[in-house]
């Protein structure tokens, strides 16, 4: 134990020493650091003084610099060789003038003559260029005439051709509209040859029905099938249908006789069997009145189905009022619901769509995914295709006369007929432009020799002759001796500048000279304490690094420092 704690105080003592030391040289770089950064910011300072001084100066050698431009002698000398060229250029212009006022006084009397015989033929051209000019007028208004003729003509047959052309449009169109409307009216007759085909092989009835209707002829009393009979509204098909159901088919014959007739043909034949309806003794059904009173304050209820239905003779009505007398037809299926316990189900409700409320309370409706047409329906079908066919017919005989009238007034009015008319003021239009054209190049020549003749002997519309031109000699001729004193007195006036600007370039080229060594000597300062300011920056940040690294060894060493003397305090209580 004794031996531990020596080892401990020992470590005690060299890490006392060692923080003794580590703080003395913190002391030490803070201090160098306060120190350098004192330096930094006096040379900053310094900097900054300095780089404001030099733009100052560089700013003054500037201005000396343009002030010394202004006053360049060269440019004075250039301007001097510049007015001495102007001086000798206007004494040869002079000279020019005199020579000019010479040659014209010389030629001034024998243009004279000339001059005389060129104004009459200028005259005599001038009167020919009238005579010609009121010709070409003339020619211009008649061209302008029959440019109008033409263009009119032009436009009344470019209109006719876009009558024409849309008269066509029309008769294709027609002549469409007419092809497609028989191929419908043609598949309609194809439709109802093939509907008629089947009535008459009374194809859909039962074999018996189709047998006794088959030999009407041979057996008496046969009127025809419940379906033939009945003339039904296109709204009530299917609520009759689902009604009567296959009663479509029962035969109404005149009597019992004849029923029975019919039943023994079938038996005897074999040919099947079939149900009569003898019109003698057929039981006429109906709704009491009281029960039609309340349905008739009910919504949706249509009427009595045998009273919505019609007969193909006054006679056969019984058939309708056997079949549909005692049957209700309703709007749909919640007014026939309504209506149903409204009577307590005493008669059938039947809808336009063909639902069924029975008098025992049970429900029949729904719709298959294929519809089947019963014969009522194509019956219908058969009724309503002879009376399409038949619009259709007129329809298109209505068509085909108005695709004839149109072909008709096509071939009369023919955009050829008026070519011809067009063709003939075409070529007198252009016999007046060719005439226009001769009259106006005739005018043109007689201008253009009106205007080199006028070139040629100087005359122009305001007369001007060889003393007009002397004239004009004599004031250029000032002018020009005017201008010859200006430049003398330029000359002279420049030279004086000259004398004077010598001096001045002397002492300002020695000021700028000056003012360029200073800017010098400041940009070399400049860049010495720049040099000096970034290093000095550097000295800070490595004073700082190493204040922060021996601190850190301080801390470390304060941490093992404490753990050494908890160590001593253990070995000591052992």
């Amino acid at each position: 134990m004794a031996g531990a704690q020596a080892v401990d105080s020992e470590r005690q003592k060299h890490q006392q020493q060692t923080l003794s030391e580590l703080s003395t040289r913190v002391n030490a770089a803070q201090t160098n650091l306060k120190q350098t950064q004192a330096k930094l910011t006096a040379t900053e300072m310094q900097l900054q003084t300095l780089k404001q001084a030099l733009k100052t100066d560089r700013h003054n050698a500037s201005q000396l610099k343009t002030q010394l431009a202004a006053l360049d002698e060269q440019k004075l000398a250039d301007e001097a060789d510049q007015l001495q060229n102007d001086y000798i250029d206007q004494l040869q212009t002079l000279t020019t003038l005199h020579n000019q006022k010479q040659f014209l006084e010389k030629n001034q009397q024998r243009a004279t003559s000339a001059s005389q015989q060129a104004n009459q033929r200028l005259r005599e051209l001038q009167t020919e260029r009238a005579q010609q000019e009121a010709k070409l007028n003339t020619a211009k208004q008649q061209l302008r005439t029959q440019q109008q003729q033409f263009d009119e003509l032009q436009a009344s047959c470019q209109q006719l051709k876009e009558q024409h052309q849309k008269r066509q449009q029309q008769i294709d169109q027609l002549n469409e509209q007419w092809l497609s409307a028989l191929e419908v009216s043609q598949q309609a007759k194809a439709r109802l040859k093939s509907l008629q085909e089947l009535a008459q092989n009374y194809t859909g009835f039962y074999q018996g029905t189709k047998a006794v209707l088959k030999a009407a002829d041979q057996l008496t009393g046969i009127i025809g099938p419940v379906a033939e009979i009945l003339n039904v509204p296109a709204k009530y098909t299917k609520a009759v249908e689902a009604a009567i159901g296959a009663q479509q088919q029962h035969v109404v014959v005149s009597d019992e006789t004849a029923g029975k007739a019919a039943i023994r043909y079938l038996t005897k034949h074999q040919l099947g069997r079939s149900t009569f309806l003898p019109l003698n003794k057929l039981k006429i059904t109906y709704v009491a009145e009281n029960v039609l009173a309340k349905c008739q304050q009910a919504p949706g209820f249509l009427g009595v189905a045998a009273d919505l239905v019609q007969v193909s003779e006054t006679r056969l009505k019984p058939v309708a009022d056997h079949l549909l007398g005692n049957v209700i037809f309703a709007a749909d299926l919640d007014h026939a619901v309504t209506l149903a316990n409204l009577i307590h189900h005493r008669y059938r409700i039947i809808t336009l769509a063909g639902e069924v409320i029975s008098t025992s309370g049970a429900m029949s409706g729904g719709k298959d995914k294929r519809e089947h047409h019963g014969i009522l329906s194509q019956r219908q079908e058969l009724t309503k295709l002879q009376a399409n066919i038949a619009q259709m017919t007129s329809q298109l005989a209505a068509k085909q006369t108005e695709l004839k009238q149109l072909k008709t007034v096509q071939a009369k009015a023919d955009p050829s007929d008026y070519q011809d008319q067009l063709n003939v003021l075409n070529e007198t239009r252009q016999q007046a432009e060719n005439q226009v054209k001769l009259l106006s190049d005739r005018v043109a020549s007689i201008k253009k020799q009106i205007a080199t003749h006028q070139a040629q002997w100087g005359l122009d519309q305001d007369g001007e002759d060889f003393a007009g031109q002397l004239k004009h000699n004599q004031q250029d001729t000032a002018t020009a001796e005017q201008k010859l004193a200006a430049l003398k007195a330029q000359m002279t006036t420049l030279k004086q500048q000259q004398d004077q600007r010598s001096d001045s370039v002397q002492k300002l080229s020695a000021q700028y000279q000056d003012q360029r060594a200073v800017v010098t000597t400041k940009s070399v300062q400049v860049k010495q304490l720049g040099k000096e300011t970034t290093e000095q920056a550097q000295r800070v940040k490595t004073l700082e690094d190493e204040i922060e690294t021996l601190q850190k060894r301080i801390d470390t060493l304060n941490t093992a420092q404490s753990q050494t003397g908890e160590s001593t305090q253990t070995h000591e209580a052992l």
